[in-house]
């Protein structure tokens, strides 16, 4: 497991998709489905 450091801290929705991209990679759903459901697909 890792950590990032950073200066900034996360604002607006940021902390709630942090959280959400975190439980799903947690539960083994993978970062790919993630990205499926929340980058839009070109057409």
């Amino acid at each position: 497991m890792f950590k990032i450091h950073s200066d900034y801290k996360p604002t607006g929705d940021q902390p709630k998709e942090i959280e959400y991209l975190a439980k799903e990679i947690r539960n083994r759903k993978g970062i790919e489905e993630y990205i499926k459901e929340v980058v839009p697909k070109s057409k």
